[in-house]
This record gives C-alpha cells, sequence and structure tokens, in this order.
C-alpha cells in the first residue's frame, strides 16, 4: 500500500520509526475501515490509531506516548512503514529514495571517496559525531571522561551563543541526541555495555538543567530515547556490575533528585529490572531515608 506520510515527520523520527519497523516492534495491527491500528514496542507498549483515505492520504493520527501529544512520534512512523510494506521486514526499502546516489558513488573510485570523507571529517565537527556514532565499533574504546567532555561540548555548541536554544531551534539538540543514540545502539549491536549506559545516562544528567524551549516536546522525546538504551543494556547485558552499576546510578539519581521530572522512566526501570532481593532491600533504605527527612 502506497502511503504519503514522510514529509509529515522530522527526518530523525522517520530514522527511529523505521528502524523499530526492522526490529519487528509493530505487533497485532488491526483495520476498521480506513483506521489502523497497533501496538508498537518501545520502553512501554504504546497503542497507535491511523486514519488513511483510499489515495494514501493521512486523516489523523494518534499515539498514546507523551512525545505524541505535541508532535508526530516514531511510533506512528513505525507503523505506517509496516502498512506501507505489507508488514513484510525484509522488504527494506530506503527512507527518502535515494536510487541515483547509489549509480553516482559506483562511477566514483575509492580514493575519491576517502578523500572527501576525510575532507568533510576534518572540517565539520557534526559530521565527525555522526561519522562515529554510525562506525563506533571501529574505534577504540572511550573513557568516560571523553564522553563527559564530547557530549558537554556538543550541548554546547547547540546552545550557541544566545545560551539559549530557541523553540525554532530545538532540532539542534535533538539531531545531536540522536547520533549519540545511534552510536550507544550500534555498540550495544556489538555488544558493548558500559559506554552507551555512560552515554544515556551523561544525556539524561542534562535535561534538568538544559536552557530550551522545550513547547515541542523535545526533552521528552530525549528522555525517552535515554531511557530505551538503558533498558536494552538491561535486556540483552548478563554482567552483574554493569547492572549493579546501572542500579546504583539510577538510586543515587532518585535520592538526590538529579534529574528532577526526568526521573519516572528510570523508575520503572527499578519496578522492572531490579527485584532481587538485595536491590529491594537498598531500595527499602533509600525509602526509609526519605521517610525520615520528612518527619
Amino acid at each position: 500500500m502506497k502511503i504519503n506520510f514522510e514529509e509529515l515527520f522530522e527526518e530523525k523520527i522517520l530514522k527511529r520509526g523505521y528502524n523499530y519497523y526492522l526490529e519487528d516492534s509493530v505487533h497485532e495491527v488491526s483495520k476498521d475501515e480506513n483506521c489502523y491500528e497497533g501496538l508498537v514496542y518501545g520502553t512501554e507498549i504504546y497503542e497507535v490509531q491511523i486514519e488513511i483515505d483510499n489515495n494514501g492520504n493521512i486523516e489523523d493520527m494518534n499515539c498514546d506516548c507523551p512525545y505524541a501529544e505535541e508532535n508526530n512520534c516514531k511510533h506512528m512512523a513505525a507503523l505506517l512503514y509496516y502498512l506501507e510494506n505489507d508488514g513484510q521486514v525484509e522488504n527494506k526499502k530506503k527512507i527518502r529514495n535515494t536510487d541515483s546516489y547509489d549509480k553516482i558513488i559506483d562511477k566514483i573510485s575509492e580514493n575519491e571517496i576517502k578523500e572527501f570523507v576525510l575532507e568533510k571529517l576534518y572540517e565539520n565537527y557534526n559530521f565527525q559525531n555522526e561519522f562515529r556514532s554510525h562506525f563506533v565499533q571501529y574505534f577504540e574504546k572511550t573513557p568516560k571522561r571523553v564522553y563527559e567532555r564530547r557530549i558537554s561540548q556538543s550541548i554546547y555548541q547547540a546552545i550557541g551563543r544566545k545560551g539559549f536554544i530557541e523553540y525554532n531551534e530545538t532540532y539542534k539538540f535533538s539531531n545531536l541526541v540522536y547520533d549519540y543514540m545511534q552510536e550507544a545502539n550500534n555498540l550495544i549491536k556489538h555488544k558493548e555495555y558500559e559506554a552507551p549506559f555512560w552515554i544515556a545516562s551523561l544525556i539524561l544528567e542534562e535535561l534538568p538543567d538544559l536552557p530550551i524551549d522545550d513547547s515541542d516536546g523535545t526533552t521528552s522525546y530525549v528522555e525517552s530515547e535515554c531511557v530505551e538504551v538503558i533498558e536494552k543494556i538491561l535486556n540483552k547485558c548478563k554482567s552483574d556490575i554493569i547492572k549493579n552499576e546501572i542500579f546504583k546510578w539510577i538510586t543515587e539519581t532518585i535520592k538526590n533528585d538529579t534529574l528532577g521530572d526526568y526521573s519516572d522512566g528510570i523508575e520503572k526501570l527499578l519496578d522492572e529490572y531490579f527485584i532481587e532481593d538485595k536491590f529491594v532491600n537498598e531500595r527499602l533504605k533509600i525509602l526509609d531515608g526519605k521517610i525520615q527527612e520528612l518527619k
């Protein structure tokens, strides 16, 4: 089914939705006349409804995720890719058709492409980040202090000289976060778990004090992306060391109220992934401490 929808989404949202579709995250799709419904599995299970007319035009879209209150979200995009490809995950159509580039690249020599990429890497900091996030498995392991510096510098650049991210400039922040999330997911794919946790936790820690006009829900989008990375680590990693590190960070942030309004997502992770006695007992101690403070 041909559906006219890609122009309705930001590029970063399309990419995330397409990844969800490829990861087989769309389930229980049903149709009632022109209305399609489906469940999309992310940090939680989200219900998506989309109305499409007979010409493939979108008439209405709804999702119960927080980001969809103000924007078209990745869960909507995931369902649309599913519908357009009749649920066939192996049918990997490209986002925003680039078939013509394939033929052009075939005509260019390997050395020309290498020189072009190196030139762009040396002159463009954003391209450096994107290149690294995509090919992170070929780089040496990065210490936490380097991630701290890189993320801090990236956010400083997004804020700019005015010291504030205006409503019409929030893409600067969300785009840089998308690159870091891609890097984190590529590391997870190659069974590296500590660095992705650092990336997600460091970005989350920046949110409470970020000078940004968040009318479009950008920080909610960022929070959900970071929590999703941490949840993916907890699902895939078998190391008790990493799990303990994540638990310690979550409990410390809750105890010290480090994340403020952005702590809901990580608190839900406690309930789902830290149910062993040693973790429950530690949480009870923190709760007792809070009760004593209130007294």
